[in-house]
C-alpha cells in the first residue's frame, strides 16, 4: 500500500477519546444524525456506530447510512451534499425513513 494511502486511511491510529460532535459544524446542525452516528450504547448495551457512506451520480450526492447493529440501510439523494445531510437529518428525526435489509451485513451464526 503507497504511504498517502495508508496516511490517507489513518492506518494504526486509533481514536483515544470519544467525538465530541457539538465540535463540529456539520454534524451541530444536525443533532439527530450526530447522535446515530456517534452513539456507542443504548440502555447500558454497547451499540455499533453507524456507517454513512457517500457517491456522486447523475441525481446529485446518494447518502447511505448504515445501521451496523440492525444490519440496515437508509438512503438520501439529493442535488447537493448539504440538502443531503438535511435530508437524511429530516427522515431521521421525523422516524419516517425507509429502512432496507443490507444484504451484505455480517450476520450472527445460527446454533
Amino acid at each position: 500500500m503507497s504511504d498517502l494511502i495508508s496516511k490517507a486511511l489513518g492506518r494504526g491510529k486509533k481514536s483515544v477519546k470519544p467525538y465530541k460532535a457539538e465540535e463540529d459544524s456539520v454534524l451541530k446542525a444536525r443533532p439527530v444524525l450526530a447522535e446515530f452516528l456517534t452513539c456507542t450504547s443504548v440502555g447500558g448495551k454497547t451499540r455499533e456506530t453507524a456507517t454513512l457512506g457517500v457517491s456522486r451520480g447523475p441525481d446529485g450526492f446518494t447518502l447511505m447510512l448504515k445501521d451496523r447493529e440492525s444490519g440496515q440501510l437508509c438512503f438520501a439523494t439529493e442535488a447537493t451534499f448539504g440538502t443531503a445531510l438535511d435530508e437524511l437529518e429530516g427522515l431521521l428525526a421525523s422516524g419516517e425513513a425507509v429502512w432496507k435489509v443490507d444484504q451484505f451485513a455480517k450476520r450472527p451464526k445460527r446454533s
